[in-house]
């Protein structure tokens, strides 16, 4: 009778020796190689991922710690700007002005000659983001208005800014909170 043995299944794993016993230094660099490029892969994953949460942690600090330069839940906001000032009022404003909501945004200008009529670009501190502008209409001397929706953050953020251009004068950004 014949006895069938069982033949043993190749290994999967790479059969390397210790580096101490191998014949010369280029094979002992070989058989570190893939011990070395791991260890490389995971450190650099691993200094990423730091990256990555501490600057998440930094934005959320400076998120808390920034109150903004215009607290338009209690009103328009002005700020002083070559010769004169500009205003920004957002309304309605029913318990702060809310995200996600029709706005009406109004400018007002003393004692500032703009060359064609002023901007708005809508965005959050610190962050690209696409554009959204206002674009705003002459309704009288010195005074711009416009429509526009200050959207939802998905990350909760609620700090934004109103970067607003004077063409031929200058910009001023207000900062502000907005509600969800």
């Amino acid at each position: 009778m014949f006895h069938l043995r069982k033949q043993p299944r190749p290994s999967t794993r790479m059969n390397l020796q210790h580096p101490s016993t191998l014949p010369d230094i280029g094979d002992r660099e070989a058989a570190m190689a893939p011990r070395h490029s791991r260890s490389v892969r995971l450190l650099i994953t691993t200094l990423l991922l730091l990256q990555i949460f501490s600057s998440t942690a930094i934005a959320s600090e400076k998120e808390t710690d920034a109150s903004g330069n215009c607290d338009i839940r209690k009103g328009a906001c002005t700020q002083a700007l070559e010769n004169g000032t500009v205003t920004l009022d957002i309304l309605p404003r029913h318990g702060g002005v809310k995200a996600m909501t029709d706005l009406t945004f109004t400018i007002t200008l003393e004692n500032l000659a703009p060359a064609s009529n002023p901007r708005i670009d809508l965005g959050m501190p610190g962050m690209k983001m696409g554009p959204n502008q206002v674009l705003l209409q002459k309704t009288s001397e010195g005074v711009y208005t416009g429509a526009g929706v200050i959207v939802r953050c998905p990350s909760g953020r609620t700090l934004w800014q109103a970067d607003v251009t004077i063409p031929g004068v200058g910009k001023a950004a207000f900062t502000f909170h907005v509600v969800y």
